[in-house]
């Protein structure tokens, strides 16, 4: 049984026991995924920024995952010649 996530407001990212964690994590091992954190700043301004850039509004979710691009180029854990995929599953209406 697992208790209350760390506090944040992107609680999509801190459910405990979170449907179908087990296939996201599954699937990270099969990969060899990697993850990584982020700070409540960095998610907001990197939702900030896109939604300048683009027009669309990201989740808190969704704007963690893009935020966390600059430390895994900076750690080599992916590279400026690669293309990356970042999907947004969540929906900005709900923040």
């Amino acid at each position: 049984e697992g208790g209350p996530g760390p506090a944040t407001r992107a609680w999509g990212v801190s459910l405990p026991k979170g449907l179908g964690v087990f296939l996201i994590l599954r699937d990270g091992r099969e990969t060899r995924g990697r993850d990584s954190a982020v700070s409540e700043e960095a998610w907001e301004t990197a939702r900030q920024d896109f939604a300048r850039a683009e027009g669309l509004r990201l989740s808190p979710e969704g704007a963690a995952a893009l935020a966390a691009l600059p430390q895994l180029l900076a750690t080599g854990v992916i590279s400026a010649a690669e293309s990356v995929l970042v999907f947004n599953t969540g929906a900005a209406m709900k923040y």
